[in-house]
């Protein structure tokens, strides 16, 4: 479903990683799989929880976007492009080397 611009955005059960001025969010998490709690700190590699199909979306996938914004309001922030193994991914289903 395409996004409506209404603030948040129904990714429906997730985490947010807050690295300093950067948010991470990852969403559309399976019912009660989060294994964190607000606050805690988590390491690499440390299981978050496992993807599922919640919130607004057809079928079971990851929701992943990072922003940086200095007021906590990340939905709004400037997005921030995500590197995978060197390779970035503007565009759905594209790849880029940098």
């Amino acid at each position: 479903m395409p996004f409506g611009g209404k603030y948040p955005y129904n990714v429906g059960n997730r985490v947010i990683l807050k690295i300093d001025n950067y948010y991470i969010v990852m969403g559309h998490l399976e019912k009660d799989s989060i294994t964190v709690k607000v606050g805690d700190d988590v390491k690499p590699g440390q299981r978050l929880a496992i993807i599922g199909n919640s919130g607004l979306t057809p079928r079971p996938h990851l929701h992943m976007q990072v922003s940086k914004c200095e007021d906590g309001q990340y939905w709004k922030g400037k997005s921030v492009p995500i590197l995978f193994n060197g390779l970035y991914y503007p565009i759905k289903n594209k790849i880029i080397k940098v």
